[in-house]
């Protein structure tokens, strides 16, 4: 049996052929032996592309190995003058190529279409409806009336639409990690528990604000309904995820440090950097060290979307600690960043106040929390505040629950962050 001829069989009945004489001859015959290697190789391949909803440039190679084994089987059937076996291989090949493109257009990616056009409404849908602003008007409402739970309910929405609104609607693994992290969160969950805890009387503008923000984080909810398992120890970002859903801000902090120390170039280094510096500023009060993380997402992830919200943060981050002037700069310099974004408008009205602020002037503060009177507005406590009294924590605050049915987990201890990473220190 000669190379030609061999070569045929093995196209015909596999790299692993059985036919003794073929075996015979690849025991003698490294190049042919090289060629049935290169085979497997290629069914490995082509396999996996039938398997496994492909990038494209996987879909590229796919393509290349098609059409380079079809170019080799060719020639190799005329140098065996069995011509008529050329065309029944292309059509075999034809048939291959129309089954590894049923395969990347079937179900599964039709799934995946839906869900990226499902994410892409919902942003729309938290742009159009300015749902930032209002998590913005409720943290400080409930701020106002010492309701921590209730703020940091609202403060944890922010995040998890901050983390919605950057999202690649077509990076399906991006998209499902992070909606499958918030459904974990019991986010959708822990807002109805304040919302149906709301008194009655409470004003219209903080009851529809709490109903919009309900809404909108049971829509994302919806668009991931398989819950993820307990972190793994390589599940370094979920784990850092789990901790900040159980309040232990310290972990957390350490965890989403040592994620962006390990993670280069990975879409959750921006998200870990972000995270980490959204618990400096909202859940530990180190303004300090929150403005220089919020700068570092900027400067290592400024084609991000979240680089335009860490902007934003910088600016509310000085005019929290009562520099008009600074902050007046900052929300300049986002919209720069973010002319047409969801917080534009609500950054201008904050641009006049400020502005006039600066200059002495009289002026209220943009939004519906101004006009609150300042109680608790819980049903059990619905109380007016006395001037100058302490704000008290509200006692009937909800507890921190998942979903039915999501009872987190104790993980694995997150990973230590690198030996060379900075570790937080209190202002």
């Amino acid at each position: 049996m000669n190379c030609d001829e061999a070569r045929v069989l093995l196209e015909e009945t596999g790299p692993r052929s059985r036919d003794a004489a073929v075996a015979e001859h690849l025991a003698g015959c490294q190049d042919c032996g090289r060629y049935a290697a290169g085979l497997e190789g290629e069914n490995a391949l082509l396999q996996q592309g039938l398997a496994t909803p492909p990038d494209e440039a996987r879909w590229q190679r796919v393509q290349a190995a098609l059409a380079a084994r079809l170019a080799r089987h060719a020639a190799a059937r005329v140098r065996a003058r069995r011509l008529w076996w050329t065309l029944a291989s292309a059509a075999a090949m034809a048939l291959i190529s129309v089954a590894a493109w049923l395969a990347f257009n079937g179900p599964a990616s039709r799934e995946e279409a839906a869900i990226a056009k499902e994410i892409a409404h919902l942003q729309k849908e938290v742009r159009d409806k300015q749902v930032l602003d209002e998590l913005e008007q409720l943290q400080i409402v409930f701020h106002e009336s010492g309701d921590a739970e209730g703020k940091s309910a609202a403060e944890d929405a922010e995040l998890y639409l901050e983390r919605i609104l950057a999202l690649d609607a077509k990076h399906a693994e991006q998209s499902r990690e992070v909606l499958a992290g918030i459904r974990a969160a019991g986010i959708h969950q822990r807002l109805r528990q304040v919302r149906e805890s709301i008194a009655d009387d409470a004003p219209a503008p903080l009851r529809a604000s709490l109903d919009l923000a309900t809404s909108t984080l049971g829509a994302a909810t919806v668009l991931c309904p398989t819950p993820l398992p307990a972190p793994q120890p390589q599940d370094a970002f979920a784990a850092a995820d789990w901790e900040f859903g159980n309040g232990a801000y310290e972990n957390a902090l350490a965890a989403y440090h040592a994620v962006a120390e390990r993670s280069a170039g990975d879409w959750r280094t921006a998200q870990a950097r972000f995270t980490a510096a959204f618990i400096l500023q909202k859940k530990l009060g180190r303004a300090a060290q929150a403005r220089e993380a919020y700068e570092n997402v900027i400067k290592y992830h400024a084609s991000s979307p979240l680089a335009r919200h860490a902007q934003f943060h910088i600016a509310e981050v000085e005019e929290q600690s009562g520099d008009p002037q600074t902050a007046i700069k900052e929300y300049k310099q986002y919209l720069k960043r973010a002319a047409r974004s969801a917080r534009a408008p609500g950054v201008n009205r904050k641009l006049e106040f400020l502005d006039r602020k600066a200059q002495g002037l009289a002026a209220e503060p943009p939004g519906w929390a101004q006009t609150v009177e300042r109680k608790h507005w819980r049903k059990s406590q619905n109380l007016p505040l006395d001037p100058g009294e302490k704000r008290p924590r509200v006692r009937n605050a909800p507890a921190r629950s998942a979903e039915p049915g999501l009872t987190p987990q104790a993980p694995p201890a997150p990973p230590a962050p690198a030996p060379d990473a900075e570790a937080p220190t209190a202002r």
